[in-house]
């Protein structure tokens, strides 16, 4: 896990422990943590393809992620 993602992470348990709520968050945020902005970030292309066997090509990377959610 990133230490963005960790950092984020603490963020929100801590918000939810105080019953507030975790959004909006800035973009910058966004784009440190969010997967979908990511795709072009080697580490999760090689996470997506060793759980998915995916090509490592950001728009499979995407779609993979997608469909993960999906069903979640």
């Amino acid at each position: 896990m990133n230490e963005d993602l960790q950092l984020r992470l603490n963020e929100v348990k801590e918000l939810r422990k105080l019953e507030m709520p975790t959004l909006p968050i800035t973009l910058e945020s966004e784009l440190k943590t969010n997967p979908f902005l990511r795709c072009d970030n080697k580490d999760i292309q090689e996470s997506i393809h060793k759980k998915f066997n995916t090509p490592r090509i950001e728009v499979d990377v995407f779609k993979a992620i997608r469909e993960w959610k999906d069903n979640f």
